[in-house]
């Protein structure tokens, strides 16, 4: 998709400090995305953090996060002090 191949245009020669990525996008869902994203980093020697968005309809979602390579998951409706704790909770 789009969001994965701006992802690789710009990491040639970057790094990111964290992708956050919502499950529910218009093209692809966000575990998906990360997959992909997954598979271009590790041809490129890199990982970059990742939290998925989700809501708390979608809790099957949160258990294929990790296998999908999600650091973390944070629920919708999100909050400063959320992303906040996520990116202390992280180390970034």
């Amino acid at each position: 998709t789009v969001s994965v191949m701006v992802y690789a245009a710009k990491l040639k020669g970057k790094t990111f400090d964290l992708i956050l990525c919502d499950l529910t996008m218009p093209h692809m869902d966000g575990v998906t995305a990360l997959k992909q994203a997954r598979e271009l980093e590790q041809k490129l020697g890199v990982r970059t953090p990742a939290v998925l968005i989700t809501t708390y309809t979608e809790l099957a979602a949160e258990e294929r996060a990790p296998e999908a390579g999600f650091d973390k998951v944070l629920r919708k409706p999100l909050s400063n002090k959320m992303i906040d704790q996520i990116i202390s909770e992280l180390r970034l």
